[in-house]
Order: structure tokens, then C-alpha cells, then sequence
């Protein structure tokens, strides 16, 4: 199964990211089942590993539980994807990228706008952006 090193995050929150390693196509595919869509940013490929497919679906379920992998992989035994298709790869990971720096510039915006208006007193809240 192919790896990929990326960036999760929780709840689609852009102030709660975790970075996750080794991840398979499966594992991303959960995660994005739960933290949404477009959660998931960075992909990074890593290496094709040999991992068996039950060994990885065991895994995944005792972490995600098997509610969320049976959402997105079917019934345990199904066949597990090796490799993110590269088509959907690169649109998710574009889209996920658009959002990322449209959010950097709101931010950059609000920032620059409480120095303008002197109202930043030692604190900045990003409500609304997600």
C-alpha cells in the first residue's frame, strides 16, 4: 500500500491540526470521512509498503472503529485501496490547498486590519473562519 505523510484537520478546524504519518489510501479515506472533505491537507507520498490488507483494515478499526471504516471500505474482507487515485489525489489536494492559502489571506486581513484600527490589544479570534 502506498504511504503518505499529511496534515489532519480535527473536525475540519483549522486551529486543531495534527500531523499523521504513514497513512494508507484507506486511512486518508476515513479521515476524511470524519473530519470532512477537504480536513485532510499536505499530502506528502512517502513508500509502497507490503502491509496485508486485513492487518491494515484490523488497524484502521480499532482505531476509527468499524462504523467509520465499514462507511467508507464496505464490509471487512472488501478490497482495500493501495494508492489514492491520482486524479482525485490532485483535485482533493489542489482544493484543499486553495482553501488553506484563501484562509491565510483572511487571516493576513483581519490581522492587518486590528493593527490599522488599533483594536488587537494582545488578542486575535479567527470566529467564522473554518
Amino acid at each position: 500500500m502506498q504511504t503518505y505523510d499529511c496534515k489532519v484537520r480535527l473536525g475540519g478546524e483549522l486551529k486543531n491540526e495534527v500531523e499523521k504519518l504513514e497513512c494508507t489510501a484507506a486511512e486518508i479515506m476515513v479521515l476524511r470521512h470524519i473530519h470532512g472533505s477537504d480536513a485532510v491537507v499536505g499530502l506528502k507520498k512517502r513508500r509502497m509498503d507490503k502491509r496485508p490488507h486485513l492487518a491494515e483494515r484490523e488497524r484502521l478499526d480499532s482505531i476509527y472503529g468499524r462504523k467509520a471504516t465499514s462507511a467508507v471500505l464496505g464490509v471487512p474482507g472488501a478490497i482495500m485501496p493501495v494508492t489514492l487515485d491520482q486524479g482525485t489525489e490532485d483535485a482533493l489536494a489542489a482544493a484543499a490547498n486553495a482553501r488553506e492559502a484563501e484562509i491565510n489571506e483572511e487571516v493576513d486581513r483581519r490581522v492587518a486590519e486590528a493593527i490599522a484600527n488599533n483594536k488587537l490589544n494582545g488578542k486575535l479570534t479567527l470566529e467564522g473562519v473554518k
